[in-house]
């Protein structure tokens, strides 16, 4: 049974797809044969009727598929370029973190979003650089007069000892303390103190090589560390201690008034085999016995 047919007999001229007999889908196409009262049926399987149509579809895939494969490999290339200064940048501010590469300046490849990240992270870098730099002075370094503190003054002592005992030299540590600087603080102030400390620093740091040391340990005591002195070194010593003293008595301008002050220098000399706390001690003790003999002198440690 044939519903096409059916309605073709019933008189319907056209087309349409129907299923005979056999299960088959076909497109059928109805026509009446004129002056004979006939009509005529053209009958046409669906799958061979659409089978260029598939072929088509076959063909078109068949031709996209290369095209679609050159498009994702030109955008993979596009994008490994765009994206290779970032991962090498990635690659190297990692490495830095983990300590295999030194902190520096990433190299800005283009003037893009990319490059812009980099220079932003040149700019952090270097304000992290700084941090530390200020970090690592304040650790070795006197906060109110710029000298380094004991810290510092330890490791080139170490440095200095080291160097007199494969050399054969002798260093020289000058203990010094100021005679009347508590009177001075109580009488003008500690922002007047400051200032005198900050003074007196300077005239020892114009007193000595960029090879010595002037460091500033306490209150009001500093340590001048001397190297590769001329032999005797105990009389350069005492020449060097001698002109540290006359620097800190020329009086004070503070507080619109001249003021006076004096120091108590102890020396200590070394030849490598003392240890820096060792050589200090020496200094500190031969300080105390300047200070009781008088203000303004100079004494040296017993060897």
């Amino acid at each position: 049974m044939n519903p096409l047919h059916d309605r073709a007999m019933a008189g319907y001229r056209g087309s349409g797809t129907t299923r005979n007999a056999r299960g088959i889908d076909e497109i059928s196409a109805i026509a009446s044969v004129p002056t004979t009262g006939w009509f005529v049926v053209a009958r046409l399987p669906v799958s061979e009727a659409l089978a260029p149509v598939a072929r088509m579809q076959a063909f078109i895939l068949q031709q996209r598929a290369p095209a679609v494969t050159m498009v994702l490999i030109v955008i993979g290339l596009i994008m490994t370029w765009l994206l290779r200064p970032l991962l090498r940048a990635a690659d190297q501010a990692d490495r830095m973190t983990r300590g295999e590469l030194p902190l520096a300046p990433l190299r800005v490849v283009r003037d893009d979003e990319i490059g812009h990240l980099t220079q932003a992270f040149n700019r952090l870098l270097a304000k992290l650089v700084d941090n530390q730099q200020a970090l690592a002075r304040l650790a070795h370094h006197d906060t109110l007069t710029g000298l380094p503190n004991r810290k510092l003054l330890d490791e080139r002592l170490q440095q200095a000892l080291a160097q007199a005992a494969r050399h054969g030299q002798q260093v020289a540590v000058l203990y010094l303390d100021l005679d009347g600087f508590k009177r001075l603080n109580d009488t003008l102030g500690h922002e007047a103190g400051d200032l005198a400390l900050r003074e007196i620093a300077g005239r020892l740091q114009a007193l000595v090589r960029q090879t010595d040391t002037v460091a500033r340990i306490g209150g009001d005591e500093f340590v001048l560390l001397a190297t590769g002195l001329a032999e005797p070194a105990e009389q350069g010593a005492q020449v060097l201690a001698q002109r540290c003293i006359e620097a800190i008595a020329e009086p004070l301008q503070l507080a619109r008034a001249r003021t006076l002050i004096g120091v108590s220098v102890g020396i200590a000399l070394g030849g490598g085999g003392e240890t820096p706390r060792d050589l200090l001690a020496a200094a500190d003790q031969a300080m105390y016995r300047a200070k009781q003999d008088g203000h303004a002198h100079a004494s040296t440690a017993a060897r």
